[in-house]
């Protein structure tokens, strides 16, 4: 080969690859811009890009650098190795899906994207690897209503208002003047004593307390002024307040409205003791600060006696309830921030939550506290070598602290194959600042008892709030935050905040008593109003939001199984021996016994799934804030033809002649009334049960009385 052909040769192969170069780039860009850009732009920038001001898993899908660098999965182009990045297995739906919530994308689209990988993922747009992060701004969290310390303000009541009996009235009425509104008429009085009695025991009163509550309501001496007559009213109600708060039935009822949000299933034997426990609680009004910390940390407490420290560890099975073992921390968070802080903490377990102030860090400062807390139980239980002394046929399920505590690592996108760094034990920054020292600093244990105290002091603006506004929403049928499990920015807010706020400093000041607080509401004149208003309130007020009058209220579920077995008088009071295995019981609605023989107990402590479905009754599998109350054609028919309301009526007929004293029908039709609706019959009411009886039973018109509006709702 010459000289010169040496030299020309590659000179030409430079120039022909000079010009297949470009080609092959153009092709390349083309490609992208026609068949991979249009893609991702439709389906991926919502969630991906800073256009959208999103980064989801910290992946931006908007520019060349970011799928290289990738987010929370790695890199998710590897130009050249499409198996290689998390981008193709995601459209593959290998793993994890994307587009989110969206189909499959087609398989030709797919294969693009695997054509383009592999020829080096030719991008032109620039642009950073990752949006920037703003992070929470903690401060402007600590605006949001909730999360501001409780501060009184006295209410502004305009003029000289003899309307109020206290506080309460004073913050109510105050509301009502703004709106234009005028406060009802006080309630019928035997219409109030049955509100107060399924209020505060969740059973009718007796005929032996109708009969009562009619002699105290006579003022003394014969004097029947109108001031003396309001006066002897208020007395009796008082009298009767004081009674139903000392009674066993008081516990037994406000016990299952705390049970329905910590995922109580009364199926379940092995949480009987804590059941009970609560029952106990309630009756012995134990403050609601030590409530909470010994549900929380009871095994970590002191104790004088075997018997105290029992019922530490029963307290403890609060975060035990119906939680699976895989499941287990992310349980016990969400129980303690909705049911104690009536915030939804869980939902920063995979990112920064979303609405609220609360980060990755702060759920997995909490998670550290109770991955280093283990679940113990068995027949026969034992801590520290020391058997549980529980009454027999318990036994039990409890928490310990593990032998090994540590902190956790935060889980990117919540995978546990995803680990990112180890976080140290602490709580929310939003509500306990932003300089703590981490409970690995402070203790050797899991920290839960630091935790549960720090839940429960007065300093932490949500407990008090939270607990009360529960506690309104018993009485007055909706809170004044009407979303209880949610305190946070996409929760409704508060419609008295200033009276919310009262309460809850109100709470602590009495050494947070429930029973303190709940003898204050059924004493107010804004709880004793009637539920009749004129038009023009009705329209300018519709759902009842300031409280210009009672709410008419359907009996809950278990409300109406004890209320039928109290009208037929085989209620049984107090919980069943607890014995798993054969209990002294066998209520079965439309049980082959007849109803008068049938051994029962309140509905607290077993299950009619029928009856739980029928009328709203909880979900044991959930946390319930408040339940439903639905008004359904089945509801009406199980009273109309179910044949245990045909026993219970033919038995309250049988039993309306020893009430009464005599044989005649007149007499007995007054016993009935006071039996089912506690007041007597009215005149009207007489005539149009006489007019019946002439063609039908006694039975017949119990039976029409158990299935009215009167018999399964509260005015």
């Amino acid at each position: 080969m010459t000289p010169l052909l040496k030299s020309t040769i590659p000179l030409a192969l430079v120039a022909i690859t000079g010009l297949i170069a470009p080609a092959l780039a153009d092709d390349k860009l083309a490609f992208f811009e026609g068949r991979i850009r249009p893609v991702l732009v439709k389906h991926c920038y919502d969630c991906h890009s800073a256009s959208a001001g999103k980064a989801e898993g910290g992946l931006l899908v908007d520019t060349r650098a970011g799928l290289i660098a990738g987010g929370e999965n790695g890199p998710a182009v590897v130009p050249g190795k499409p198996a290689a990045g998390s981008l193709l297995a995601a459209l593959k739906h290998d793993g994890f899906e994307m587009p989110k919530d969206q189909p499959k994308l087609s398989n030709d689209v797919i294969a693009d994207f695997e054509s383009w990988i592999k020829g080096g993922a030719v991008d032109p747009r620039s642009g950073p690897a990752a949006a920037p992060r703003t992070g929470i701004d903690f401060n402007k969290g600590r605006e949001h209503w909730a999360f501001r310390p409780v501060q009184v303000v006295a209410p502004a009541v305009a003029g000289n208002s003899d309307w109020p009996r206290g506080e309460i009235d004073r913050y109510i009425l105050a509301r009502l003047q703004i709106q234009g509104l005028v406060p009802a008429a006080d309630a019928d009085a035997f219409a109030l004593l049955r509100r107060l009695f399924f209020d505060l025991t969740g059973l009718p009163p007796s005929v032996a307390d109708v009969d009562a509550f009619l002699v105290a309501l006579s003022p003394p001496g014969g004097q029947n002024s109108a001031a003396k007559r309001a006066a002897a009213r208020q007395k009796a109600v008082e009298a009767v307040v004081e009674r139903l708060l000392a009674s066993l039935q008081f516990g037994e009822h406000w016990a299952r409205h705390w049970l329905d949000g910590v995922r109580f299933n009364s199926q379940l034997t092995t949480i009987e003791a804590y059941r009970d426990w609560v029952v106990r609680a309630h009756n012995g009004d134990l403050p609601y600060d030590q409530f909470v910390i010994r549900q929380l940390a009871g095994d970590l407490l002191p104790a004088a006696s075997p018997a105290e420290r029992d019922e530490h560890l029963i307290a403890g099975q609060l975060l035990c309830l119906n939680v699976r073992e895989m499941d287990r921390v992310e349980g016990m968070i969400e129980v303690v921030g909705q049911q104690l802080l009536g915030v939804s903490l869980n939902c920063a377990k995979c990112h920064d939550h979303k609405f609220d102030p609360f980060s990755q860090q702060d759920y997995y400062g909490l998670a550290g506290i109770f991955t280093s807390t283990k679940v113990i139980g068995d027949k026969n239980p034992q801590i520290d070598g020391q058997p549980l002394a529980t009454r027999p046929g318990y036994k039990i399920i409890s928490l310990t602290d593990d032998k090994i505590v540590s902190d956790t690592n935060l889980l990117y996108r919540g995978e546990r194959d995803q680990r990112g760094p180890v976080v140290p034990r602490r709580f929310p920054q939003v509500l306990a600042g932003d300089k703590q020292t981490p409970l690995g600093n402070q203790t050797a244990d899991s920290g839960r008892l630091l935790l549960a105290r720090w839940i429960a002091s007065a300093d932490n603006p949500l407990t008090a709030r939270v607990i009360v506004n529960r506690v309104w929403l018993r009485m007055f049928g909706r809170g004044i935050v009407a979303t209880p499990n949610d305190f946070g920015t996409q929760g409704e807010p508060p419609t008295h905040p200033e009276l919310l706020d009262y309460l809850a400093d109100r709470l602590v000041r009495s050494g947070w008593s429930l029973k303190s607080l709940i003898r204050e509401l059924a004493l107010s004149r804004t709880y004793q109003q009637g539920t009749t208003a004129d038009p023009a309130t009705i329209a300018a007020d519709a759902d009842n939001r300031w409280l210009a009058r009672a709410r008419l209220r359907r009996l809950q579920y278990e409300q109406l199984i004890d209320s039928l077995l109290a009208t037929s008088g085989t209620l049984q009071t107090g919980p069943p021996p607890p014995n798993p295995k054969k209990r002294p019981f066998d209520y079965r609605f439309g049980g082959k016994e007849p109803i008068a023989t049938t051994q029962t107990y309140r509905a607290l402590y077993h299950d009619d799934a029928v009856m739980r479905g029928l009328f709203d009754g909880p979900d044991p599998e959930l946390l319930v804030d408040q339940r439903e109350a639905s008004v359904t054609a089945p509801q009406l028919l199980f009273f109309m033809n179910h044949p245990t309301v045909a026993q219970i009526a033919a038995v309250a007929a049988a039993r309306s002649e020893e009430i009464a004293g005599t044989s005649e029908l007149p007499p007995r039709v007054d016993a009935v009334h006071r039996l089912f609706f506690a007041r007597p019959a009215t005149a009207a009411e007489q005539a149009a049960a006489a007019e019946f009886l002439s063609k039908s039973s006694l039975a017949r018109y119990c039976h029409v009385l158990l299935a009215s509006s009167e018999f399964l709702y509260l005015e």
